[in-house]
């Protein structure tokens, strides 16, 4: 029965002919993930540090530098412990139960130990891959910035980075320039440390497994307060955006270059909404034993008017979470290229009762469908999936396209993989996976 409901949707949404190809299996059990949510950024954070780390070495061994066999198998390790914490069990048998009985305590602190051991091992491996490439960077007599690519085509985009007080003033007006071509380089302040601060700098055009070398150059003149504004409308050349304050939601999403909103209004939930589920008895799955309630007492606080972007901050009150910034979120419009994001901050309480937490974005292209990255490949949900396999949430590896007439949006979460598609699905235990809007809920967090 299910592969005939398969069979029809599928010549119901693309017609009666449908070529042999590969199909997904994506996993039930990946709704763990959410059970450890700072783990899993780590995790994932991890997964794409060690690549960069792998990168340099590799882009100095080209070069005919040797790497040191020591090096080579602390990468090894990290690897290991990072497979060991991806594995998808999440604690003890009595860990819902009896949280803190002895063996959920200690399965837990065994299992996280694997991440945060190559978390800790990834960073000292970053530092010493680094003293490898280091040899090829040419000396200055000026401080300098160099911003290396380890992918294998030309990119560009924001680097992070922490600058001492003494290389850039706090109260002096300094440049960042491209040290070949003197173009200057947008960069905007991120935090501050009494030794030095925190930077992003958007570089351009980083060569294919090569890097630039930024000058950093330093007047005597002062520099000006880095200002903030309190605004609900944000534009640039690429959007018009709209807070509504008393939803702590996007309302307005104008693309200038198609001319769509892609907020679809109509939705229950608003565009980067946040919201808190419960469960009104035990942990039964039936959909109208769910309770949800978006976040609450929002105020909107100065946010950014940098160079790099412009900003909406808003604040506000969750269940769940901490009474004193309990739930924060900066809403970035970037100047140098076309990107919206979203950064979330949440300090939650451990609450041994049901719950979860989301953040909705509901986009509204008509005839909008989803495809996303999964291990291998792009799936999309329902056609290129076995039917059987997980249909109530998706798990994506980097991103999520919602692809429509007039081109498509990429939408991805570098912390939070789980995700469900066209509505908050649980409780349906769907055979086939149905995606009849281009709706995204970010699954950032459960307990189930």
């Amino acid at each position: 029965s299910v592969a005939r409901e398969f069979l029809e949707y599928v010549e119901k949404e693309h017609g009666k002919e449908l070529a042999v190809h590969r199909q997904a299996w994506p996993d039930w059990w990946t709704d763990g993930f959410g059970s450890a949510a700072r783990e899993t950024a780590a995790s994932r954070e991890t997964h794409t540090a060690l690549q960069v780390t792998e990168g340099l070495l590799a882009m100095a061994a080209l070069r005919g530098r040797s790497v040191p066999e020591p090096i080579l198998r602390r990468v090894a390790e990290v690897h290991e412990n990072l497979m060991f914490y991806d594995e998808h069990t999440f604690g003890a048998a009595e860990s819902i139960d009896d949280p803190l009985a002895d063996n959920s305590q200690v399965q837990w602190s065994e299992k996280s130990a694997y991440v945060w051991t190559a978390v800790k091992d990834a960073n000292l491996l970053r530092e010493d891959a680094f003293g490898v490439f280091q040899e090829f960077l040419p000396r200055a007599e000026v401080p300098i910035l160099a911003v290396v690519n380890t992918l294998n085509w030309p990119r560009s985009g924001l680097a992070q980075v922490f600058i001492d007080h003494q290389i850039l003033p706090p109260d002096r007006e300094f440049r960042i320039v491209d040290a070949e071509t003197g173009e200057l380089a947008p960069a905007q302040a991120l935090s501050r440390r009494a030794e030095g601060s925190y930077w992003a700098v958007w570089t351009r055009n980083i060569p294919a497994l090569g890097y630039r070398l930024f000058r950093m150059e330093t007047s005597d003149r002062p520099r000006a307060a880095q200002t903030n504004a309190i605004a609900t409308n944000l534009e640039n050349d690429y959007y018009a955006l709209t807070v509504d304050p008393g939803k702590g939601a996007v309302t307005r999403l104008l693309d200038k270059e198609s001319g769509l909103d892609l907020v679809d209004p109509s939705a229950p939930w608003g565009f980067g909404q946040l919201l808190r589920e419960t469960l009104t008895q035990k942990r039964d799955f039936v959909p109208e034993r769910f309770r949800r309630a978006a976040w609450t007492n929002i105020v909107v606080q100065p946010g950014a008017q940098g160079p790099v972007w412009k900003s909406v901050t808003l604040a506000g009150r969750l269940e769940g979470c901490a009474e004193t910034n309990g739930a924060r979120v900066e809403i970035r419009l970037y100047q140098t290229e076309k990107r919206v994001e979203f950064h979330w901050f949440i300090r939650k309480l451990p609450v041994p009762t049901a719950e979860a937490v989301y953040v909705a974005f509901p986009f509204a292209p008509e005839g909008g469908r989803i495809a996303y990255e999964a291990q291998g490949g792009l799936v999309r949900p329902g056609l290129d999936q076995i039917p059987g396999s997980s249909s109530d949430w998706q798990t994506m590896q980097n991103f999520l396209a919602v692809r429509h007439p007039q081109g498509q949006i990429v939408w991805g979460s570098a912390g939070a993989p789980l995700m469900q598609l066209g509505g908050i699905n649980l409780g349906k235990w769907q055979p086939v996976t149905r995606v009849q809007r281009p709706h995204v809920y970010s699954w950032v967090m459960n307990n189930y």
